[in-house]
């Protein structure tokens, strides 16, 4: 192998391994504490939540009104809102719509809190976009198990994301390899297969067994520079899942 084709390969082989770990560290590594946006109209049920999910070891930041949701989410993406369904002005079904609505946001878990019952309230605000509904008056271990859920289905969902783009890199970069070594595959074949042809043009003709092991050689070295392309050509084909058809072309 040439010293530029070496280095090619250790530079795709040191890529994959820095890919494939962080796509390991993306899995296991624990991120700093989540941080919840608690936005309610209520001074008591804030004050009250905010104590609570501080003790359970969340990080919190507080809204009173809609508008004031908006303006803290985007300011900085929380982990999870907990949003009450029912606020002057601005309810948490508009809160929850606008942030549906915003692409930096979207994928923000929101967590209804709400004194109303009735299964079209609920419906309403999983149309809006919610992911799960706290009736009040709330018990707290219900909220901390509700948000401990949502907080590691979006977790799983962020690994997820980020483990499929890290392996579509993976697969460009198998591609690229793949590419390389066939190149440099056929190159060297047709090398040896060009010395080989010539060495036999300048043998006597009185060494038949020369001669003759020559010729196994180049056939030998021509079945194997159809090797790589075809190498190629089933890699590109599971890539592209399309049908490849052979026939003869003059060139």
């Amino acid at each position: 192998m040439s010293p530029i084709a070496n280095r090619r390969y250790v530079t795709a082989k040191t890529a994959t391994f820095v890919l494939v770990h962080n796509m390991t560290a993306a899995t296991t590594r624990r991120d700093v504490p989540a941080e919840i946006l608690i936005v309610d109209d209520s001074p008591d049920d804030l004050q009250l939540l905010d104590e609570f999910l501080r003790g359970q070891g969340y990080q919190t930041r507080l809204a009173l009104s809609g508008r004031q949701a908006l303006e803290l989410a985007r300011s900085s993406r929380p982990d999870l809102l907990l949003l009450d369904a029912n606020m002057p002005n601005m309810t948490g079904y508009e809160v929850c719509e606008q942030l549906r609505a915003d692409t930096a946001l979207r994928e923000v878990p929101i967590l209804f809190l709400s004194a109303m019952v009735a299964v079209t309230d609920k419906v309403r605000a999983f149309r809006a976009g919610a992911v799960d509904y706290v009736t009040k008056p709330f018990e707290l271990e219900e909220v901390a198990a509700r948000v401990r859920t949502q907080l590691e289905l979006g977790q799983q969902r962020r690994v997820l994301k980020s483990n499929f783009t890290r392996l579509r890199e993976l697969e460009h970069l198998r591609d690229n390899l793949v590419h390389m070594i066939v190149h440099d595959l056929r190159s060297s074949l047709t090398t040896i297969g060009l010395s080989l042809a010539l060495l036999e043009q300048r043998l006597r003709p009185a060494v038949n067994r020369n001669r003759t092991l020559l010729r196994t050689a180049l056939a030998g070295v021509s079945g194997y520079r159809r090797w790589p392309y075809t190498c190629w050509i089933s890699t590109a084909w599971k890539r592209a899942k399309c049908r490849c058809t052979r026939r003869r072309a003059t060139l």
